[in-house]
């Protein structure tokens, strides 16, 4: 830190306020002493004249000088301006003065009294500043002088010199010591201003870590308010996308709002900031260019950290100031410990959030498996309860029962058998995926061939319910014909429950590119869009509670996972009054009839289905 080379500045004369203060204090004691020492001396031996008018002014002088001083409000006049240095020194000259008479008195330059001499010269070289010192030694030397000349010059040239050699020297001691210790004191007031500085930063970042609480708004604008309180004079936090390619506004203060504007993260402030990993800053005329957000602000300086929540780089806080020089690295420590702790009040508030929502879906979980557990218990008791009665009537009166019926309840035993069979292949089908023991049995599969024998079997499950084919010749595709079986099982038996008899149910399948598209598709009542996006959880069902057809909750779901294990995805249009369409993709790996072959294995494409409408459940992780 450069130095002042005069210390009688300013800032130094608040420095040196209270030093002054004591050796005032100190300079009185010295002054006592030297009091009682000249008037005890002529009451003891000595070899050295003593006149007694002069030698009694020097001590009422000094006695008067002594109390006088004593009674002056010195603080006030140091802290209020200059008189109170004006005084100390009128002080001063008025000690030497009195020492010059109290020298005449005593022998001139023979007089012992020349020590106080030396004294003065200590206390005005330890108090006052270098061009004070001159000053008060040049005044001494021509006190001396004076006293020297006023008793006839009885002191011998050689004298003199030395005396006046000793005076300098003792000035230049003195004014050695007084330049280190305000030097001293100088780094001492700095590093309490530091002190003082750094503390203030460090409770303002305190201050905003214990308001941040677990709601990222509250977290983003509690950093927001602390920038600002740390000296800043604008603030601006932004959310990078997972890509880290852009970045958007989320809260700003002290500059244009641009909360929701999206940005280029590459170029600029923010892309240094990618590149280094760290905080950087940027000053003058290049901020426009490097931190667009703040274009118009007129900030002179600006500082960017990076704000890392589970170990990525998820936000950046950035500070300006319209400030030169404002970028103290006290300041600049402080608002990379800001950003620290706000990375880490996200990071709470994102664990937080976690757990709350784990917290709901274990509570969800435990009311679908209550429900599950009881759904699972009636329909297993309702077919069981049938299949028990009829077997229990043919026991009992089989004798008695005519053919037809007889025919009747057979018929309906294996109507219940079939749909016990039905809800058990169901669950063991969801066991063997949820225990990741599924895999898909890849081969050229006929889909024409498959799907007839599907909606054959629908037909007659569903008791003649009439199914509509639309199936092109001659395709054959990449799929496990079982679950290719498994998967349209399901979904013509979800059709012809969630529809009326009367309403026509479609089976078709066409050429998309180097796909074949299998669909199964209805004019019944829709389904609601808001149970839309949970059709595949399992679980689920839709619908009015005292409406809907009897079920698990499981059939969507495993079709979406079962079209999973084989690369595909369930597609789904449908809306109230218009009906509803659910279909799935295979590779096509001949078309006969088209005389086409398809792409290379692993070219699979998903398309979307009508925004307005529609919904491409996600592909589900399965293992294998």
């Amino acid at each position: 830190m450069a130095r002042s080379p005069d210390p009688a500045v300013p800032g130094d004369d608040r420095l040196l306020v209270p030093y002054w203060l004591r050796a005032v204090r100190i300079g009185l004691w010295a002054t006592a002493i030297v009091l009682v020492t000249l008037l005890v001396l002529p009451f003891l031996p000595h070899g050295f004249p003593i006149h007694g008018a002069a030698y009694a002014t020097v001590l009422v002088g000094g006695a008067c000088g002594a109390v006088v001083v004593a009674l002056l409000p010195w603080r006030r006049l140091f802290e209020g301006g200059p008189w109170g240095v004006r005084f100390l020194y009128l002080w001063s000259m008025a000690d030497i003065v009195l020492v010059a008479i109290g020298m005449a008195a005593t022998g001139g330059g023979s007089s012992p009294l020349f020590f106080v001499f030396a004294l003065t010269t200590v206390f005005f070289g330890a108090a006052y500043p270098p061009r004070g010192q001159a000053c008060l030694l040049a005044f001494t030397i021509v006190a001396y002088l004076g006293a020297l000349a006023a008793t006839g010059w009885d002191a011998s040239a050689a004298t003199v010199v030395l005396h006046v050699s000793v005076l300098s020297t003792l000035t230049l001691l003195t004014s050695f010591m007084f330049r280190e210790l305000l030097a001293r004191m100088r780094d001492q007031e700095v590093e309490r201003s530091h002190s003082e500085q750094w503390a203030g930063l460090l409770s303002t970042v305190a201050s905003a870590t214990r308001e941040m609480s677990l709601s990222r708004d509250a977290i983003v604008d509690a950093a927001i308010a602390a920038v600002l309180l740390l000296g800043f004079d604008g603030a601006v936090v932004s959310e990078l996308d997972e890509e880290g390619r852009t970045y958007r506004i989320l809260r700003s203060a002290g500059t244009t709002d641009r909360t929701g504007q999206v940005f280029r993260a590459a170029r600029g402030l923010t892309g240094r900031l990618l590149e280094q990993g760290a905080t950087v800053s940027v000053e003058d005329e290049a901020i426009a260019d490097a931190a667009p957000e703040v274009r118009d602000a007129g900030f002179r300086a600006m500082v960017m950290s990076p704000v890392w929540v589970g170990g990525w780089l998820a936000f950046t806080m950035a500070g300006g100031t319209g400030d030169d020089g404002a970028l103290l690295p006290q300041r600049v420590d402080a608002f990379e410990l800001l950003a620290q702790h706000t990375g880490l009040a996200l990071e709470n508030a994102l664990r937080f959030e976690e757990e709350h929502r784990m917290v709901e879906q274990l509570a969800e979980l435990d009311r679908l498996k209550s429900d599950f557990l009881t759904t699972v218990s009636h329909e297993l008791r309702t077919p069981v309860t049938v299949i028990q009665g009829v077997g229990t009537t043919l026991e009992r009166v089989w004798q008695t029962l005519d053919a037809e019926t007889m025919a009747s309840m057979l018929r309906g035993l294996s109507q219940n058998v079939r749909s016990l069979d039905g809800l058990l292949s169901t669950l063991l089908d969801f066991s063997m995926i949820e225990a990741g023991s599924a895999v898909a049995n890849m081969q050229p599969v006929d889909i024409e061939q498959v799907l007839q024998g599907v909606a054959g079997r629908t037909e007659q499950e569903a008791q003649g319910r009439r199914i509509d084919l639309d199936l092109r010749p001659g395709l054959r595709v990449s799929a496990d014909p079982v679950l290719v079986d498994r998967i349209v099982g399901h979904l013509l038996l979800n059709a012809v429950h969630h529809t009326e008899p009367d309403v026509p149910i479609r089976l078709e399948t066409r050429v998309d590119a180097a796909d074949v598209v299998v669909a199964v598709s209805d004019r019944g009542p829709g389904i609601d869009p808001k149970d839309l996006p949970h059709l595949t959880e399992r679980f689920y069902r839709g619908g009015d509670i005292n409406t809907r057809p009897r079920g698990l909750g499981l059939g969507l779901s495993l079709v979406s996972e079962m079209a999973g294990l084989m690369g595909s995805a369930l597609e789904v249009d449908s809306a109230p009054g218009w009906g509803s369409r659910f279909a799935f993709r295979l590779e096509l790996i001949e078309d006969v009839a088209g005389g086409r072959a398809s792409r290379a294995a692993g070219s699979h494409l998903v398309t979307e289905p009508s925004p307005s409408r529609g919904f491409v459940a996600p592909k589900p992780e399965i293992s294998r």
